[in-house]
């Protein structure tokens, strides 16, 4: 399910959708019916591709693993946001 924002929200939250998200740690923490930032979601979500599909099945990306450690922060607070996971991942980019 997806659902677009006005630019005009600049902190949109959701709640959890049923049965959705079982490593989100903001839905398993019992607080699945509390509104959470969407966008710290997605984030997280993209960072468990990365581990699975890309560091866990290739040899040779480790150097992408401190931008995932980071997507993948437990704390939805302190997790990056996409303009700081664009920002690192240029940089990434520069130095191989």
């Amino acid at each position: 399910m997806s659902r677009r924002y006005s630019l005009d929200d600049l902190h949109p939250t959701e709640v959890a959708p049923e049965g959705g998200g079982r490593t989100v740690l903001e839905f398993n923490n019992g607080l699945g019916r509390t509104p959470h930032d969407p966008f710290a979601v997605d984030i997280y979500c993209v960072g468990n591709v990365i581990q699975e599909y890309i560091l866990d099945a290739y040899a040779g990306c480790e150097f992408l693993k401190p931008l995932v450690d980071a997507m993948r922060e437990p704390d939805p607070q302190k997790r990056l946001k996409i303009e700081q996971v664009v920002e690192r991942y240029n940089k990434i980019l520069k130095t191989r």
